[in-house]
């Protein structure tokens, strides 16, 4: 994978496990976290990232 791809990859799993967080302790909504994962799909184009978005690293 090239570097940038591997970044935008980095980038998109870091900010959703962020999102997850914030979904999870109630700061946002279902609804909002789609809009956030949807978004950022948008922006980083991850090669990876919807597949792995939803699985759980921790």
């Amino acid at each position: 994978m090239e570097n940038s791809r591997f970044r935008d990859e980095l980038l998109f799993q870091t900010s959703m496990n962020m999102a997850k967080t914030m979904l999870e302790s109630g700061t946002i909504t279902e609804r909002e976290y789609k809009e956030i994962q949807r978004k950022f799909t948008e922006k980083y184009n991850p090669p990876l990232g919807t597949l792995l978005s939803e699985i759980k690293l921790t």
